[in-house]
């Protein structure tokens, strides 16, 4: 009776570890005009909703923006830095990088959704 109930319990051990996959998050493939002619790939998580490019005298700034308000800036330029914002909620998850010369950062990311917003910044960084 003891080896059945090993075996019953080493098999739902198995079944269970074999439902924790990893999550697969699609990304969306972005072209990005850079400030000096070059283009590059941007890889975003899918479903930004809004796009916006500010110019300034050396280059430019571009925003994505999600519905549930997560923001992914790029800097594209000189003599400009790009800094986390002091607004949003300090329980949601921010990262800073530098990609091929330019500054991508995303803020105000759920925990829910971090996973999904470093596998697109990872991607970019290879």
């Amino acid at each position: 009776m003891n080896r059945l109930y090993i075996a019953i319990v080493g098999l739902f051990i198995l079944v269970s570890c074999g439902r924790l996959e990893k999550k697969e998050f699609k990304l969306d493939d972005v072209e990005l005009e850079d400030c000096i002619e070059e283009r590059k790939m941007l890889f975003l998580p899918m479903g930004w909703i809004k796009s916006d490019r500010q110019y300034y005298g050396d280059g430019f700034m571009e925003y994505y923006s999600y519905a549930d308000k997560s923001i992914i800036s790029v800097l594209c330029g000189e003599n400009a830095e790009l800094n986390f914002s002091q607004l949003f909620d300090e329980e949601k998850h921010s990262r800073k990088e530098s990609i091929a010369g330019r500054i991508i950062m995303y803020e105000n990311v759920s925990k829910e959704r971090k996973a999904e917003f470093d596998k697109a910044f990872d991607k970019m960084m290879e």
